[in-house]
């Protein structure tokens, strides 16, 4: 078997992790989804404050200086009335289209 086995290969099993240290991430994973799922079922925010750090929808105003909306054409899940009642409103989007932009 040694004539087989390049001795870096013997060690990589003992540097596996083991199933047992895993089970953390996987009940966090978990935990993240129903937080989501939760998250999903709630009504859409009606105030600008509502919105302001909210996990899943973004403000364009709520921009901060290296953050961007990365398609200008990303769907928009709602509009936030605004000042006149007469006015369309701002317009607020999913999270998963924000990036932050690096120099």
């Amino acid at each position: 078997m040694k004539e087989y086995c390049d001795p870096d290969t013997a060690l990589t099993g003992d540097l596996r992790a083991r199933e047992s240290t895993m089970e953390p991430e996987i009940h966090d994973a978990v935990d993240a989804e129903c937080i989501q799922n939760c998250l999903r079922q709630l009504p859409l925010p009606r105030q600008v404050s509502d919105l302001k750090n909210y996990p899943l929808y973004v403000l364009q105003r709520h921009l901060l200086k290296f953050e961007v909306i990365h398609t200008p054409d990303a769907p928009v899940i709602g509009f936030l009335k605004v000042g006149k009642i007469d006015s369309m409103g701002e317009p607020f989007s999913s999270r998963d289209y924000l990036h932050i932009c690096h120099t």
